[in-house]
């Protein structure tokens, strides 16, 4: 079965094959059968972990990718830390070089499609709209009706539906579109210039090379960007499915954020002790 992408205005296509899966063969294949196992095992329980997580958002493609750049961002802490774990990036550069490029380019073109305006796609946008447009969706009615579609009624429902939150209308929730503004505005002139300019196209006679425009980038703003984006969407799913009135700035994510390093960390300090132990016998 060929692999599934998504295109910039959410189509799908197939993906017969992986570009540099020769590169990635021959460092696949060097390293020892044991080794491999246990790695595959590694990844395999971390993305079993990922798909059965209770939060509905984490294994969304969307937010799967966007971890891709924290990974990226820890891989890069780790070469930095550590020496063992720089030389066996070193050993095999092309193939790290791939993944590292691989890893932004698809936070970049995620990112561009989260914060499209085009009304056609699913973007941060789309979903703000519609909550603005649809109050009702999170009447006191609505969200009774959602906790208890059918058969008796619970003896907790009607307590629970009288302390729940409900918008009066749209100016009760413009709030969060507010708050949305200035991460737009700073990806619309930081980071969409470069999805267009570098991932998505290359372009000829442009104003600033591409060096001046990741000058003007901050991986803090960028993690503060997608803190806040992921914290607007479990906001607004609270209170469709709770009644809870979305408060922004309360949620860490030091849980969610500690997940990615962990796995990140883990597998590539099986590869690194692999690497050791194949230039020590």
């Amino acid at each position: 079965m060929a692999l599934r992408e998504i295109g910039e205005r959410g189509e799908t296509y197939d993906v017969p094959g992986l570009s540099h899966r020769r590169e990635f063969d021959l460092v696949w294949h060097s390293i020892a059968p044991n080794d491999r196992i246990a790695i595959e095992a590694e990844i395999n329980r971390r993305l079993d972990e990922l798909i059965s997580s209770p939060d509905p958002n984490w294994g969304s493609i969307t937010n799967t990718s966007i971890e891709g750049g924290k990974i990226n961002n820890e891989i890069n802490k780790l070469a930095a830390q550590d020496q063992n774990v720089l030389n066996a990036f070193n050993k095999d550069a092309l193939f790290w070089n791939v993944q590292a490029l691989s890893l932004q380019t698809t936070l970049f073109i995620i990112l561009s499609r989260i914060f499209d305006e085009n009304d056609n796609t699913l973007s941060i946008h789309r979903i703000l709209n519609a909550t603005l447009a649809h109050p009702q969706f999170f009447s006191k009615e609505a969200l009774a009706r959602r906790k208890h579609p059918s058969g008796p009624k619970p003896e907790w429902l009607d307590e629970f539906i009288s302390d729940a939150w409900a918008p009066t209308g749209a100016a009760d929730l413009r709030y969060l579109k507010k708050a949305l503004k200035p991460h737009t505005k700073r990806f619309v002139e930081i980071y969409r210039p470069i999805r267009h300019a570098y991932f998505g196209h290359r372009l000829i006679g442009m104003k600033k090379p591409i060096p001046a425009l990741f000058a003007l980038t901050n991986k803090e703003e960028l993690a503060q960007m997608l803190n806040f984006l992921h914290e607007l969407v479990d906001a607004i799913a609270n209170l469709f499915q709770n009644g809870v009135p979305p408060e922004l700035g309360i949620r860490k994510y030091e849980y969610h954020n500690g997940k990615i390093k962990t796995a990140t960390r883990d597998v590539i300090s099986k590869i690194t002790k692999a690497y050791s132990r194949k230039h020590k016998s």
